[in-house]
């Protein structure tokens, strides 16, 4: 997932105080490592603090959660 796509995603699912929770589903462990690793990398470029990030297997796939709050609108 692109670094960019997912702080257009976490932006979009902010409250005005710029915190958020996201669900992304996700079809394989490839997928799901992939957005946890750009999460942290939004994290370290001070663009998020992630609160929590898990992942969970679901019936076809993987659910990936975020939450956090948003530093830079």
């Amino acid at each position: 997932m692109s670094r960019s796509y997912l702080l257009s995603k976490i932006r979009e699912a902010s409250s005005d105080e710029g915190i958020f929770e996201l669900e992304f589903k996700t079809r394989n462990n490839y997928e799901t490592q992939d957005i946890i690793q750009t999460a942290k990398w939004l994290e370290s470029e001070m663009y998020i603090r992630l609160k929590e990030y898990k992942a969970q297997k679901a019936d076809d796939g993987e659910l990936v959660f975020l939450s956090g709050k948003i530093l830079e609108l």
